[in-house]
């Protein structure tokens, strides 16, 4: 099965409910950012959050000072995105370091905005 296929089975959409980005690091490990919610595969299960739920997300102040100082690739090398839910526990997501993970830092950085409008 290819990766579009099982995300989109895993992920069950509604009716109308379209797939924006996707970020597949495997089986059990995978995001995909839809119109209504974040849904991600983890190896503890399925999460599904709404995008009214998502306050902001950021990274973790530790994880990017480690970044700086190894000297390899600076902000580049940044991989662990946090989810930061209104009424909820925060919400770690390891990324693929690189474009990947900016493109959906700022996807959700943007829902997260819109929802504050």
């Amino acid at each position: 099965m290819d990766s579009r296929a099982h995300l989109l089975e895993r992920a069950a959409l509604n009716a109308d409910e379209l797939p924006v980005i996707a970020h597949f690091g495997g089986p059990a490990h995978w995001m995909l950012i839809t119109t209504d919610r974040i849904v991600m595969g983890r190896e503890s299960g399925l999460q599904s959050m709404p995008w009214s739920d998502l306050e902001n997300a950021t990274t973790d102040t530790a994880h990017v000072h480690a970044a700086f100082s190894s000297g390899v690739g600076g902000k580049l090398s940044l991989s662990r995105l946090r989810l930061q839910r209104r009424d909820a526990e925060d919400i770690e997501f390891e990324v693929e370091a690189g474009p990947a993970f900016f493109g959906l830092w700022n996807v959700l950085k943007t829902i997260a905005s819109l929802r504050k409008e």
